[in-house]
């Protein structure tokens, strides 16, 4: 029974592993990849967003394009995200899409730190000053004014209307596609990725440094940026005959999504209790080591514990559970370490496509 037990465990982690690394594809460089980013902004989608990075750097594709429809969300990932557009090594386009769709708040951050802007009809972007969890508006002017400066520092780094910028802010603005399209707020307006294409084709992507030293980004027609000396340039030619790859999240995203859902941890968290002093008062069934689980997940999902030092506890549990069970024999745990090692590994391995591309480094 114990032997069975132990080979019941480290079949169901192989079976994991094995169906994703089953997921991977490989994307050859005359590629724009283009990623769906659609519901609330929590942790979940900045991992999914970091991982998109990661596998277009290292494929080597021309642009990212996030098509992106959602209500906002936590600050501190909208702000993590707006870091990683900021500092991609390959040009961002976030679309808003589809038609009818919407960005609001930290929608319109995100926008703001893309390379490319562009919105479809019916769209709609702002309405960004802060509320709390309550739901009611944030007033002090400390963190009014931080934002702000945010935005609109965002905005002119790429040459982008900064007084619309504060104003989404300050006086929950909100704009449809041709307003934002006149008050220079995006690049232009598309229905469609194909469309998108066709209208960047003739565009060339522009970091130059000012005549006060700071650095801004400018979408320009080909012929026109010719009398700049630019830092980085990114010519879109013959971007119509690229290959539009769809990105897939990997199980990583699909679990932290789940996770990081209010509802769900905070469920968690009450059958973690629940199941920590059921333990405590008739042990030997495992329903301590439950408890435990839910409550470490619930308060990674709260933001008390980060998502790596999480990965690495359920690592080290699990582990030391398979461990003792080699010495005890009881059954539950190693079941207990195999439920840990695939937790930690949801949690720390993003996609595995990436592993396609490590030669390419």
């Amino acid at each position: 029974m114990m032997c069975n037990t132990r080979l019941l465990s480290f079949a169901f982690i192989f079976a994991i592993f094995s169906s994703i690394v089953s997921q991977s594809y490989f994307i050859d460089s005359n590629t724009v990849l283009v990623a769906d980013v659609n519901g609330e902004i929590t942790a979940a989608t900045y991992s999914l967003i970091e991982d998109l990075l990661n596998i277009a750097r290292r494929a080597n594709v021309r642009l990212i394009i996030i098509e992106l429809n959602t209500p906002g969300g936590e600050s501190g990932a909208v702000q993590d995200i707006m870091n990683l557009l900021e500092n991609s090594e390959i040009p961002v386009c976030v679309f808003i899409y589809p038609p009818g769709s919407s960005a609001w708040s930290g929608g319109t951050y995100i926008l703001m730190s893309s390379h490319i802007a562009v919105m479809s009809s019916g769209t709609t972007i702002g309405s960004c000053q802060p509320v709390l969890p309550t739901g009611e508006t944030v007033e002090s002017s400390k963190y009014l004014n931080a934002l702000t400066a945010l935005m609109a520092h965002h905005a002119r780094l790429h040459s982008r209307n900064e007084t619309a910028a504060e104003l989404f802010v300050k006086k929950n603005l909100n704009l449809g596609p041709e307003e934002a399209f006149k008050e220079h707020v995006v690049e232009f307006l598309a229905d469609d990725v194909k469309t998108l294409l066709s209208k960047l084709e003739p565009l060339s992507l522009l970091q130059y440094r000012t005549e006060n030293g700071t650095l801004h980004w400018r979408l320009l027609n080909s012929e026109e940026s010719q009398g700049y000396s630019p830092v980085k340039r990114f010519d879109f030619n013959g971007i119509t005959d690229a290959k539009i790859e769809e990105y897939t999240p990997g199980l990583r995203y699909i679990f932290l999504n789940i996770i990081y859902n209010p509802f769900v941890s905070s469920l968690l968290l009450i059958i973690g209790i629940f199941s920590l002093l059921l333990g405590i008062k008739t042990p030997g069934y495992g329903a301590e080591i439950l408890g435990a689980i839910c409550i470490f997940l619930a308060l990674m999902a709260f933001g008390v514990i980060g998502i790596e030092p999480a990965a690495v506890v359920f690592f080290v549990l699990g582990i030391s559970l398979i461990i003792a069970e080699l010495k005890t024999g009881i059954g539950i745990l190693a079941i207990s370490g195999a439920i840990c090692i695939v937790i930690g590994s949801l949690i720390l391995f993003p996609s595995p496509k990436w592993l396609m591309y490590i030669g390419n480094i």
